[in-house]
């Protein structure tokens, strides 16, 4: 967790803060839910059930070619 998010949830310790991350388990074994969020996990969710869902639009690749 970054210096500034710290920061502010041990200025304003009454505060309920809302975590929400696309990687939970990260490079080196690093679990988020448990790191961060101290194992608070409301619900899981991938990416291909949001958009089956319609929580999230399809995304739209773009491709970009340089000729040199």
């Amino acid at each position: 967790m970054g210096k500034n998010v710290k920061e502010l949830m041990n200025s304003h310790p009454e505060t309920k803060f809302l975590g929400l991350t696309a990687t939970p388990q990260r490079p080196y074994g690093i679990d988020v839910v448990k790191e961060v969020f101290n194992g608070n996990l409301a619900d899981e969710i991938t990416l291909e059930e949001a958009v089956a869902t319609g929580l999230l639009k399809m995304p739209n690749y773009v491709y970009s070619y340089v000729f040199v």
